[in-house]
């Protein structure tokens, strides 16, 4: 083992035993940060009968399935939290949402419900919402691409 490979090994551990916090820097290493950023929904699994399970109308569920969106992820850092934004541009409507990961947050969704929200974000290309509404509650994966978005 080389001198450089030594000197940096002992470096790594004496963060790991100093800063065990600092492993977080260390976790998916091969995956870059995308978020925050501005994409094109790409696809959508499931759209139609996720929609028609919310009770969204035959007409604007074949509007919905025509839209192209652009999403536009931000994120503001003070301190210790981070307040995001996500908005959903669909020509047709906007929404925009402001949410603090872990934390429920209120909501009026497109197809005009009143929810309650929390996103997590299990990778770092990876937002996971969890609606809760008074007849059903939803789980929305979103993928983010360099160039596009997948739900």
């Amino acid at each position: 083992m080389g001198q450089t490979c030594k000197v940096t090994l002992i470096m790594t551990l004496l963060l790991i035993i100093l800063l065990p916090d600092a492993t977080k820097c260390f976790k998916n290493i091969d995956e870059v940060d995308l978020l925050p950023g501005t994409y094109k929904l790409y696809s959508s699994q499931n759209f139609e009968p996720y929609l028609k399970q919310l009770g969204v109308g035959y007409f604007l569920r074949k509007l919905a399935l025509l839209a192209s969106p652009t999403i536009t992820v931000r994120r503001t850092c003070q301190a210790v939290a981070c307040t995001w934004s996500m908005k959903t541009d669909a020509v047709v409507r906007t929404h925009l949402i402001n949410f603090i990961l872990g934390e429920e947050a209120d909501d009026f969704t497109m197809d005009r419900r009143r929810i309650k929200t929390i996103f997590t974000r299990p990778s770092q290309n990876r937002l996971v919402e969890q609606q809760f509404g008074k007849q059903v509650n939803t789980t929305l994966a979103g993928y983010f691409l360099e160039d596009r978005m997948q739900v």
